[in-house]
This record gives structure tokens, sequence and C-alpha cells, in this order.
């Protein structure tokens, strides 16, 4: 949520010019994760000449925490985001250039903002409710955009398909050895046994699969690395889209107190389908949402089975609007629960000091120069910008430009 204009998107830093050398064509390069943080390194690598790049995905797909349901598409409706959603500012449109600036592709130079397309946005005032009743104040505050016709993940792809092509699904790293017998080579061994080598590693997994040590590092990570891990919290998390033959229910309504516990810990029911294009035909489309975030919301419910917790947020629903939810709603729900991804584990992290998201950013091993040969980057490693899709693209930005500054080429300054 944005409030009081405040524009929630961090400064990217400028890319240097292309370096046509053989330090960029010979070096090897291996991005852990193809979500925002991974696929943003990818690019900023391919902008500067690095042709040896290549991004291992454990998951099915691309996108990491970006994803969509196109459930309502055989009745001509919108794709909905089932991941991350707004884009928390009402500047969406410079927030979606500056995450592209200084790329290029092969139809149009993204150095240049009139070259970057940005799609028709919502300016997104919804009226809010705080359980049944109306919150002005909320109202008054709240203030960001949207996509009008498409989703975060969509746009993701339209914007990083050149590196797409580099992308390896359904790999999964276990382990990585940075002090192997030659200390200028990372090995990385895969949940099949094989092993990938490299000089640089680009580590962008989420929080919790650090913190759960579904990947491991050879030796492990610091005690001053693992005190951050234990620091910052990545809870629980799930959103819910059920469809309904009438509409009954608020552009947003929060539930519960804000009191008594963490104040980022939500649970919203709202409609994602306000402000969205629709046809004329498409008049008779409605759905409604909730999200829960967080140990006390979502906590006991993310350990349910999809059956169990379809079934439990449409009794909140029905809790809250007499009943309505259980009689007007049709088919079954979408249900995306972040938690029970085995390689995301959890929403997105929590607010925590600066000085452990800076130790958890820092590089670990060494070269026979001094540098360093696993760096890491994320949402959960922004100083500024935490959970927020720009501070995750900012992330992978700043880890690729100091592995290339750590290859002894000059980038400027590095963020």
């Amino acid at each position: 949520m944005e409030l009081f204009g405040h524009h929630l998107c961090p400064e990217f830093p400028s890319l240097p010019s292309r370096i046509d050398d053989n330090t960029a064509r010979d070096t090897n390069i291996i991005i852990i994760g193809a979500g925002v943080s991974g696929l943003s390194a990818a690019a900023t690598l391919k902008q500067l000449g690095f042709n040896k790049v290549i991004i291992l995905e454990a998951s099915n797909q691309i996108g990491g925490r970006l994803k969509f349901t196109s459930f309502l598409n055989g009745d001509g409706g919108p794709p909905l985001d089932i991941g991350a959603e707004w884009i928390h500012s009402v500047k969406g449109g410079e927030v979606l250039r500056s995450i592209v600036r200084g790329y290029d592709d092969s139809s149009a130079s993204k150095k240049d903002d009139d070259a970057v397309v940005v799609p028709e946005l919502i300016e997104y005032k919804p009226t809010i409710f705080h359980n049944k009743s109306k919150s002005r104040v909320l109202t008054w505050l709240y203030k960001e955009t949207k996509f009008k016709n498409t989703t975060w993940y969509h746009w993701l792809v339209s914007n990083f398909e050149s590196v797409l092509d580099r992308v390896e699904l359904n790999t999964p790293v276990t382990n990585v050895n940075y002090r192997t017998s030659s200390n200028d080579v990372v090995t990385l061994t895969m949940k099949d046994g094989t092993t990938r080598t490299a000089d640089r590693v680009i580590c962008t997994v989420p929080l919790q699969i650090l913190k759960e040590e579904v990947v491991t590092f050879t030796p492990p990570l610091s005690n001053e690395r693992m005190v951050a891990l234990n620091n910052i919290q990545m809870p629980p998390g799930f959103r819910i889209l059920y469809r309904m033959s009438q509409k009954f229910y608020q552009d947003v309504t929060y539930v519960g107190s804000f009191f008594g516990h963490q104040a980022d810990d939500l649970l919203a029911i709202y409609d994602p389908l306000w402000g969205k294009e629709l046809s004329k035909n498409d008049n008779n489309l409605h759905v409604i949402a909730c999200v829960a975030i967080g140990p006390v919301n979502a906590g006991e419910l993310s350990k349910l089975s999809d059956e169990e917790l379809g079934k439990a947020l449409l009794a909140k629903i029905d809790e809250l609007y007499d009943g309505q939810g259980s009689k007007y709603v049709v088919g079954e729900p979408v249900i995306q629960n972040w938690t029970a991804e085995p390689y995301v584990r959890g929403s997105y992290t929590f607010p925590a000091p600066k000085k452990y998201r800076k130790e958890l950013g820092k590089p670990i091993g060494s070269d026979g120069k001094g540098k360093g040969l696993v760096y890491f980057a994320g949402e959960h490693t922004s100083l500024t910008h935490h959970s927020l899709v720009p501070g995750a693209a900012f992330e992978g930005r700043r880890a690729a430009l100091e592995v290339v500054s750590s290859l002894g080429i000059d980038v400027g300054t590095t963020p």
C-alpha cells in the first residue's frame, strides 16, 4: 500500500557500456532461481556481454512468486494475479520503466524510456472497510496502481524474454560448494546427483529456502549469516479466489484487529476485478479474493489441504457477509498456498533491521584474488524495498554488477 504519495521503487543503478572482451565471453556464471531477481541478474549480465550465463530453476516454471490464474478465460475474463499483485506506487509506470531501464531487446532499446511499452494501469483507489465498517481514513490514504488487463507474471515474461532461453526448469540445486580443489570454481550439486561448475554463482532463492537449508553450502554459512537468517521472518501466506454468481462484497475489507500483533500480519477480502478491463459480456463475472499473510492469519491455515483451506476461508467470507459466500459460490476456488510451495515456503519477508539484510547480501568464498565467488540477491536482501517486486529486481541487478566488478571490470559504483 502507498500512503501520502510515497514512491515505493528504488533508484536502479545505471549500466556501463557492453563489455566486449574475453572476460565477458569466457566467464561461466550460474544463477540459482528464475524469479524476478534471477531474471534481472541475467538480463544485466546479458546487456554487458556475458554469454555463458545459465539460470537453474527448481520448479517447473519461471517467475518465482509471480504467478497467475486464467480461470476466467473461458468466459472472456482477464488473467488474475495469485502472487504479487499490486505495484505499490501511484507512479506505476515509472516503477515498470525503472526495472527494465538500461536493457536492450530485439525490438527496441530500453535505454530509452520512450521505447518501454507500459501496459495500461489502474489508478487503484478502492473503498476500504475494516470488518463491517467503512474506514474513511484508510480509503483516503490508500493510493497505488495495478495492471488493468494483464498481470505481473505476463509483464515479467514479456520484458525478460531475451534471457528465458537460458533457463533450465526442474533443476533444483541442493548444495553449493565454494571451497573445492580449485578455489576459483564453484561446484553445484543437483537433486539428481549431477554437478555443475561455475566461475561465479548468484543465489536468488527465497529466504525460507536458505533458513530451512533446502540449499546447503560447503563450507556452511557463517554464524553471522545464520544469525541474520534467523532474525528476518518470511511468514506463511496464501491467496484464494472464488467465483461468485452475484456481487455482495466490498472493494477491500481488512478482517480482524490492527492491534495486538505485528501490523504486517493481515487478512484481506477484496474484489480482484476492481477496475479491470471487462467487456459488456463480462458484467456477470464476479470474483472475491482472500489474501492472508503472517503467523496469526495464515500460520495454522496454511498447514491445511487445499480442500480444507478453501472451506475455511469460505467460512470467513460467510461470517463477514452473513452466509452469502456459500450461497453464491460457483465451482471450485483457485488456491495458491505459497507456504506449501516446496521451493518458496512462505510469503515475503517482514520488516527487520537493515544490518541483517546487508549481511545476507554479502558474497561468500574467495578466488585467488580475494574476490567473492557466490553472490546473493532477492527481496530479502533489499535494505529499503523488501517484499516488493522492484526491490527484488534491484537486488538482481546489484548482485550482477558486483559479480562483474569482482572480475576486475570497472562498472562504476555498485549500489
